[in-house]
């Protein structure tokens, strides 16, 4: 029943505060058209002065008819007012009675109201149930739409005034009536071009009740007019759709004009997503610390536009961060009581907002002294406070991921230890929230070489299984294309909806990969985006899990380009070794391993699941669809090399694309090592997937003259 009471007090409030305005206009309009009649109604009625002066003047003339020489006393009777004089005494009168009956209206409908208000005595169910009965009846006999129509009565009556007022001046003195004819126009056409904006677009803050009734008719028009399309097809329907097309097609072609310039002026003055001015007015607005949390809290989740004035916002989000510290004795900060929910909420969208103007805007918000009222945060007296930070001594990882973040984005001051995103104290839903601002960190060019180490332990972290949702994998896949130096639409960036662009995102960074590292690798690399790829094999191959990810892969031919990316890293490092210093040559075979696994990975078709061995190795054998005719010598030699570190997983993936390669009679030498490299992976001790393997690779190898 509260809510029901808060509805109907909202319904209420609005009726009556309608009445009584049309009550108190309606009195004093009265008053005035009355004195307006009272002055004018003599009209109506000879002027007894005017005949007494005639009959005076005729006795006059009589008794000496000197006295008017050449005026001829007329004595004929009154004929009645003029025409003018009736038409305009009827304007006036049906004003007065218009907005008599607008007060009557208005009275009757108070006494409505409280007989809706009242639902008598009895049970709470009972009175519910009475309660939307009277509600239902509401908008069944259209009772807003009578309520709506007394103001429109006041209008008219208004107008009729107005109208009545300057054709009766014009008879007098036409200087005089052109005021009020100017004036009267000029209201009736700025009544209809509001009504008409109105009717444009239903977000027009100057709506009225005639163009609320506007909007109903034509969409009664419409509906009528379709409904007789569908109908049976009888002469009497034809009829009415042949009347009803005109008004049918005159509303059809308005809408499309008022779609048209309601558009028009959306594009120019208006934000299509309303829900980041809602939060920016809750921040500005509210002194409620809870309500400023949960705003907070939003603030990730919705598209900023650039246009949109976040200073305020920015302040509010700052002090009530800092107000969540309290001094200690020695003028540390520490987090007061209950107050770890807000300063995270605070502080993560203080961050987002912050790193996302100062990537679009290419400076600082409000670090230096400006004289742009853009940036009026920099008049604040509490910006030495966030200096305060420095001293906080925190155990808690994610708020001093927070404070850390501050202190080095905001007021450009290191911190002891350097910030890690590889950090695992730090949780994995911190990182979905940082995927959004590192995008910002990583366009601006002076500030992305401190992010590009972070941004990969970001994607490394995140793309596992199983995947994150659809908006943090497409900035996972964005910033793995920055980190391929891929040039990218601001627009893009400010988007938290980047779901439905996975596809168009992985594509564009896997032709950069293919692009950033060649065939002919050398170890020795000095490429920052070559690097990069090969960092990204691993996660990437995580993501092409998913079968229709897997598919756009294997159309860009990434399975072969894998195999030949794993071939050059191991006959670099077996066959050259004079190309590459010692310490390369461990992160060399951690690429060949990524690259092979990515590349089994890609050539799949399916997912992996069925638990019969038989079954399982048609179905891995189907995962490599792409015939190997190149020699198979250099996987040999990843096979023994692995099988001599017993490194399970890459041996997996060794013996699954060794089940598809032809052996020559080049590998003769190595075929006694291989067989017993596969002859151990499948002792029972060993992983399900490498037995499995191993025996996909034997399978393959039964024809082979050993």
């Amino acid at each position: 029943m509260h809510e029901a009471a808060e509805h109907d007090g909202q319904i209420l409030d609005k009726y009556k505060s309608d009445m009584d305005i049309v009550l108190i206009f309606a009195g004093i309009f009265s008053a005035v058209t009355t004195s307006f009649i009272v002055n004018m109604q003599q009209n109506l009625a000879p002027d007894p002065t005017i005949e007494t002066n005639m009959l005076i003047k005729k006795l006059i003339h009589i008794f000496d008819n000197s006295t008017f020489p050449g005026d001829y006393v007329d004595t004929s009777p009154w004929t009645g007012p003029s025409s003018t004089e009736i038409w305009v005494q009827s304007l006036i009168y049906a004003s007065l009675s218009a907005s008599l009956l607008a007060a009557l209206g208005a009275m009757l409908g108070k006494q409505w109201l409280n007989h809706f208000k009242h639902f008598g005595h009895g049970t709470v169910d009972g009175r519910g149930r009475q309660r939307q009965r009277k509600l239902d009846a509401l908008y069944a006999w259209h009772f807003n739409a009578v309520l709506e129509g007394l103001p429109v009565l006041l209008q008219l009556s208004l107008l009729l005034f107005g109208v009545a007022l300057g054709a009766n001046l014009w008879t007098e003195q036409h200087i005089v009536a052109c005021i009020v004819i100017g004036t009267t126009t000029f209201g009736a056409v700025f009544y209809a071009l509001i009504v008409v904006a109105a009717l444009i677009s239903d977000v027009c803050p100057f709506q009225t009740p005639a163009s609320n009734r506007l909007r109903s008719i034509g969409q009664c028009v419409v509906r009528f007019h379709n409904v007789l399309q569908k109908g049976n097809q009888t002469i009497f329907s034809s009829l009415l759709r042949f009347v009803s097309y005109i008004p049918y097609i005159t509303i059809t072609l308005l809408h499309s004009f008022a779609s048209c310039i309601s558009h028009r002026l959306s594009s120019q003055y208006a934000i299509e997503n309303t829900d980041a001015p809602c939060i920016r007015w809750l921040l500005e607005t509210s002194d409620d610390p809870n309500v400023i949390t949960t705003a907070a809290s939003l603030v990730p989740e919705v598209e900023w536009p650039p246009d949109l004035d976040v200073s305020c916002a920015l302040l509010r989000l700052r002090d009530t961060f800092l107000d969540c510290f309290e001094n200690t004795q020695y003028g540390q900060p520490k987090l007061s009581d209950f107050g770890r929910d807000c300063a995270i909420a605070c502080g993560k969208a203080f961050l987002h907002l912050y790193i996302e103007r100062r990537s679009l805007d290419a400076r600082p918000v409000f670090l230096r002294a400006t004289h742009d009222p853009e940036f009026a945060l920099t008049s604040s007296s509490r910006l030495h406070d966030a200096h305060w930070l420095m001293w906080t001594r925190q155990n808690d990882p994610e708020l001093s991921f927070i404070c850390d973040l501050i202190l080095e984005i905001v007021l450009d001051v290191g911190v002891s230890i350097p910030i890690s995103l590889g950090n695992p104290k730090i949780p994995n839903t911190f990182l979905m929230w940082m995927s959004h601002p590192l995008l910002h960190c990583l366009s601006a060019n002076q500030y992305a070489r401190f992010w590009r180490r972070r941004a990969l332990d970001v994607v490394e972290r995140l793309l596992v299984s199983p995947l994150p949702p659809t908006n943090v994998l497409a900035n996972c896949l964005m910033a793995a294309g920055l980190l391929l130096d891929q040039s990218v639409d601001p627009n893009h960036l400010t988007s938290t909806n980047k779901g439905s662009s996975i596809k168009t995102l992985l594509v564009s960074v896997l032709e950069s990969m293919q692009q950033a590292i060649g065939i002919d690798i050398h170890l020795e690399l000095r490429d920052r985006s070559s690097l990069y790829a090969l960092k990204l094999l691993q996660p990437l191959a995580v993501v092409l899990e998913v079968e229709q990810f897997r598919q756009v892969a294997y159309d860009l031919g990434m399975s072969d380009w894998g195999i030949r990316l794993c071939q050059s890293l191991v006959n670099i490092v077996l066959h050259h070794p004079e190309l590459c210093r010692p310490e390369a040559r461990e992160k060399a075979w951690v690429a060949a391993r990524d690259a092979l696994h990515f590349s089994v990975i890609t050539a799949g078709s399916g997912d992996s699941g069925p638990t019969d061995d038989r079954s399982a190795c048609k179905e891995e054998i189907s995962r490599l669809r792409t015939t190997r005719n190149v020699g198979c010598g250099w996987l040999l030699d990843y096979i023994i090399h692995h099988h001599s570190i017993s490194h399970q997983s890459a041996l997996a993936d060794a013996f699954l694309t060794m089940s598809e390669m032809n052996i020559d009679a080049a590998c003769r030498e190595k075929m006694p090592t291989y067989i017993n490299a596969m002859i151990s992976a499948m002792a029972p001790d060993k992983s399900p997937r490498l037995r499995k393997a191993a025996f996909c690779a034997a399978y393959s190898s039964r024809n082979y003259p050993f």
